[in-house]
């Protein structure tokens, strides 16, 4: 899962790590689940609306089945803080982030569950 959500300093979360500029990595052998997506969905929710004042954040997904459960969890979680999702569907990174910058969002996340060893 690569989230840009770009902050000043590293961040953890339930066992995640986020590293600016890279997304959440897992650490001490942490599976991600959807619940984890809804806690970080909670935080991205929570982050758009008290740091950077803003109200929509539009998310997407690559075409793994695994990414699904995950970006639903997410936008859960960042609906739960009253944000307004815009679900850019599956697609490619660049698309999502294209409709985001197009649509004037106040941030652009994708969820992929795609892992580096």
């Amino acid at each position: 899962m690569i989230m840009y959500v770009i902050t000043e300093e590293d961040i953890e979360l339930e066992g995640l790590r986020y590293l600016k500029d890279l997304g959440f990595q897992t650490i001490d052998g942490i599976d991600i689940s959807p619940e984890i997506f809804y806690k970080i969905g909670l935080a991205a929710g929570n982050y758009v609306k008290n740091e950077i004042k803003g109200n929509r954040l539009a998310v997407g997904n690559d075409i793994r089945k695994s990414s699904l459960p995950l970006v639903h969890s997410f936008i859960s979680g960042v609906s739960a803080t009253g944000i307004d999702v815009v679900y850019t569907g599956t697609t490619a990174f660049g698309q999502t982030l294209f409709k985001g910058w197009e649509l004037k969002e106040d941030l652009i996340a994708f969820v992929t569950t795609f892992f580096i060893s």
